[in-house]
């Protein structure tokens, strides 16, 4: 192979895996649902003077011009868009042209604290889920101390009302079997690994 097709073939495959990378990323925010502390900017086409960058308030909602609070939470930005479009048209303008983006992504963790090798914080990336068993991996793993069988999580400042039953074993061997290693966490959750007494 010469050096010519050496480099157009270097190149094609840059090229490939930019695209690739940018489907991932499209297909990301496609499905990323909407959190409190996410920052949008919010644009009109041929409308510059009401163009708004605001943060999604912990309520839920955001404010928008004309039409005042706007619930967002929970939504992905296509449903927002078409949402905010019947707001928009007829009333305000004709047939707008709505864009929405995240310039901004909320910080989502949890906190794990007892018997693992780092207590404190961890982060769930944007339009990611976070399970019990990678949350406690996260925190450094479990002590040697630590009760795996009576893991306890907090939600909303109730605790979960059932224990969650973990093998260490997963946190090496990726156990996708078990339904207590996989629960899914929310942001907010605080997990608490006991001591184990003997």
């Amino acid at each position: 192979m010469n050096n010519a097709s050496k480099s157009l073939r270097i190149a094609a495959i840059a090229i490939a895996c930019v695209l690739f990378g940018a489907t991932i990323a499209f297909s990301q925010t496609k499905n990323y649902k909407l959190f409190s502390g996410d920052i949008l900017r919010f644009t009109v086409y041929m409308e510059p003077d009401i163009t708004t960058e605001a943060r999604i308030e912990t309520d839920g909602t955001f404010m928008l011009p004309f039409v005042g609070k706007v619930d967002a939470a929970g939504k992905t930005l296509s449903e927002l868009q078409e949402s905010l479009y019947v707001k928009y048209d007829g009333d305000y303008f004709i047939n707008p042209q709505i864009n929405l983006r995240i310039i901004e992504y909320a910080q989502r963790t949890v906190q794990v604290h007892g018997q693992v090798g780092n207590p404190g914080l961890v982060a769930i990336a944007p339009d990611a889920e976070l399970t019990l068993m990678q949350a406690i991996a996260e925190a450094g793993g479990f002590t040697r101390r630590a009760e795996e069988r009576k893991v306890q999580i907090t939600r909303d400042g109730e605790i979960v009302n059932r224990l969650f039953r973990l093998n260490p074993d997963s946190l090496a061997k990726q156990d996708m079997d078990s339904s207590d290693a996989q629960f899914k966490l929310q942001p907010g959750d605080i997990v608490f690994v006991p001591e184990s007494l003997f």
